[in-house]
């Protein structure tokens, strides 16, 4: 089913910051979301925010998060259980959706973080070893006797 004019209106009023998201944004996580559900809307009738997110965050939170934390890495299973809780309780469907996707963007961002810390690290150590080296460069032209010094 599609959502109306009154659906737009209640989805606005719930999730005003629709209006200061890229259309593209949009209309690629409602995609994703209806894509996720077997073209139910209810999921976004109950929670117009997950238009909200990135289509990027979407993916990962339920493509690959959801069922490595809850199904044993089987995205297939995590969809229909989903699909399925769907019909029997879309607040819970909702709640298992939004847990998926907040633990995948934590994860995302953990890693970039970890990521960043060690690219820092990496340049750290580089930094340390070209001045250990230099040092002893130095050391070596003093001892030899060849010091600039003179």
């Amino acid at each position: 089913s599609s959502l109306g004019i009154g659906d737009t209106r209640q989805a606005l009023d719930r999730a005003p910051q629709l209006l200061r998201l890229p259309t593209e944004q949009v209309v690629q996580a409602a995609a994703f979301v209806l894509d996720f559900c077997n073209s139910s809307t209810k999921l976004i009738r109950l929670d117009p925010t997950l238009l909200c997110y990135d289509v990027l965050d979407l993916e990962h939170g339920l493509g690959q998060y959801l069922p490595n934390m809850m199904f044993r890495g089987n995205a297939t299973q995590a969809a229909v259980s989903v699909r399925t809780q769907l019909a029997l309780s879309p607040t819970m469907a909702l709640a298992v959706v939004k847990m998926g996707i907040d633990g995948g963007m934590e994860e995302r961002r953990v890693s970039r973080a970890l990521g960043s810390a060690g690219q820092a690290s990496g340049k750290a150590t580089q930094t340390i070893v070209h001045e250990t080296g230099r040092t002893y460069r130095g050391f070596k032209k003093t001892k030899d006797g060849k010091s600039s010094l003179g």
